[in-house]
């Protein structure tokens, strides 16, 4: 028995590996050019403010069809027919919503690890409180599967099914079309990726953890990472002959690659936060774009549990400071 628990367990990880690193994609778009670093005070522990370089702070809200909509649902639990099947997902509004006296709302799209569900990962996170709080709509879609796990392409049912469910959400609340936003965990990460780089007309900032390998963008992406040097599924610095699962390029280098894309400092400025967060920023990146990753000492997989960093305050005030262009 514990051998074949073992055994499951192997086929588990690897499963999750695989998939986190098998769609790494280099794209090149390198320029030179100006745009705002990220060298502001940060949140540190047990910290509820954010003060990210407010960017596109003032950038006006471009409000949805949604916005003109009456009678949508405020459920938390919902369901789409998608490709002739039905997906789940679940909602967490912002509070008073849906008022024609109501700012359109910031949009973020969380998504999940293996073997998770959407709403489990937002409330991992922190958004589904912390998000609604600030006036924004979280969406938590559920990947299908067992264990549950998204098929990190642009293309495919799960990628038609986030398309269907922006769509959704976006004909039926009153959201700010210029900041919806892509979050993942580990194969989520890489999913949202894929997905938002293939979709640059409609997703204007990624938030990835635990995987962070560049889409194949055409244009800057704004990226606001988090992974700890101790994960033991995506190494954070696999030496070379490496052969741990998701080893990958290493979370530097595929930072270093987004801030390629995003034509910004080919070198980081790298500021300690405290004994075990340092954070590196790559300056002066084109179209206002900013990639920034958190380093969390001796970390694993994982989102940023809470009481150690403020992740969820990141997030949000990434989100805000960067609107589509």
């Amino acid at each position: 028995m514990n051998a074949s628990r073992t055994l499951r367990r192997r086929r588990f990880r690897a499963a999750v590996a695989a998939t986190v690193v098998a769609m790494v994609a280099f794209a090149g778009c390198s320029s030179s050019g100006s745009g705002s670093d990220d060298d502001a005070p940060v949140p540190t522990r047990a910290s509820h403010t954010s003060s990210l370089v407010p960017t596109g702070v003032d950038a006006p809200a471009v409000a949805s069809r949604g916005c003109q909509a009456t009678g949508a649902t405020d459920a938390a639990d919902q369901t789409l027919q998608v490709g002739g099947g039905r997906r789940t997902w679940t909602l967490f509004a912002p509070v008073p919503d849906h008022d024609t006296d109501v700012d359109p709302s910031p949009l973020i799209v969380v998504l999940h690890g293996a073997g998770q569900t959407g709403a489990g990962f937002a409330a991992a996170t922190g958004l589904d409180r912390a998000a609604p709080q600030a006036g924004m709509t979280v969406v938590a879609p559920d990947a299908q599967g067992s264990p549950a796990l998204w098929q990190a392409n642009s293309t495919g049912a799960d990628a038609d099914f986030v398309s269907a469910l922006i769509d959704t959400v976006t004909a039926t609340r009153c959201i700010d079309l210029s900041r919806v936003a892509l979050v993942g965990f580990s194969v989520g990460g890489t999913f949202a990726a894929q997905y938002g780089c293939a979709n640059q007309d409609r997703i204007a900032v990624l938030v990835t953890a635990a995987a962070e390998a560049p889409g194949p963008c055409d244009k800057p992406m704004p990226v606001i990472a988090f992974h700890g040097t101790a994960d033991p599924i995506v190494a954070y610095a696999p030496a070379p002959d490496d052969t741990a699962l998701g080893g990958g390029s290493g979370t530097e280098a595929n930072m270093a690659a987004w801030a390629k894309i995003d034509g910004c400092d080919a070198k980081p400025k790298v500021k300690t936060l405290a004994n075990d967060v340092r954070r590196h920023t790559w300056g002066r990146c084109d179209d206002a774009a900013a990639v920034v990753l958190y380093e969390f000492v001796g970390g694993g997989h994982e989102w940023p549990p809470p009481d150690r960093f403020d992740a969820a305050s990141r997030t949000i005030a990434f989100v805000r400071a960067h609107p589509r262009s």
